[in-house]
């Protein structure tokens, strides 16, 4: 039974303005928000997110893209972050660090990037989630592959696809080009939260587990 999500928390009505301005991003950017420890595969990830910028770039002039952690990768992904604003002369790649107010970062994107909890975390807060893990990488999370991914804990296991610059940037793509789609899948992914994942639904599972054990122990 894993951890449930506080939808409370966790909604999409919370408000982030004060968060953009901190980052200096205009409400009219197309921004992708990957949050995750930034260690080991997972920091990867990370690199290879911005690796994917320039592609993006070429479609969405006004793309950002904001890295929300901190890790044993965390000094390389700033690095990368730094170089490839100096050469775009502008703050492309935002690099946070640790954060406590991931439901607040979390509300600013336009498409989500991320595994386990944090996937659920941004179907939670309506947002279009790609799956892209270092088990797999399953792409956009919609009605079509929702049970595989759940099976899987959102982690990308059941894939064949690697989680690469390439992969990345063509569903990110995808996804910026069709802002009807993206409210789609994020309302679908809100919805498939509260019927699986909230808080309530998985304390009613751990009560279960309580009264199966009672009942054997009369």
């Amino acid at each position: 039974i894993p951890n449930g999500i506080d939808m409370e928390q966790f909604d999409p009505k919370v408000d982030s303005s004060l968060i953009e301005k901190q980052l200096g991003l205009d409400p009219q950017d197309l921004k992708i928000v990957y949050v995750s420890r930034l260690m080991g595969a997972r920091g990867e990830i990370a690199l290879r997110l911005i690796e994917a910028l320039p592609e993006i770039e070429k479609a969405f002039p006004t793309v950002r893209l904001i890295v929300v952690g901190d890790g044993d990768k965390y000094n390389e992904i700033s690095r990368l972050a730094e170089r490839y604003n100096s050469k775009a002369n502008c703050n492309k790649v935002i690099v946070t660090g640790a954060r406590i107010d991931t439901h607040l970062l979390m509300n600013i994107a336009d498409v989500s990037v991320g595994v386990g909890r944090v996937a659920l975390e941004a179907m939670s807060m309506e947002k279009p989630v790609i799956i892209a893990g270092e088990a797999g990488f399953m792409g956009i999370l919609s009605p079509e592959n929702f049970e595989v991914a759940k099976m899987h804990n959102f982690s990308g296991r059941g894939s064949e696809m690697k989680s690469n610059a390439a992969n990345l940037a063509d569903a990110i793509k995808e996804l910026l080009t069709d802002s009807t789609r993206r409210k789609i899948l994020g309302a679908f992914g809100r919805e498939e939260v509260r019927r699986y994942f909230s808080i309530e639904k998985m304390t009613d599972e751990i009560l279960k587990v309580y009264d199966q054990v009672i009942e054997e122990d009369k």
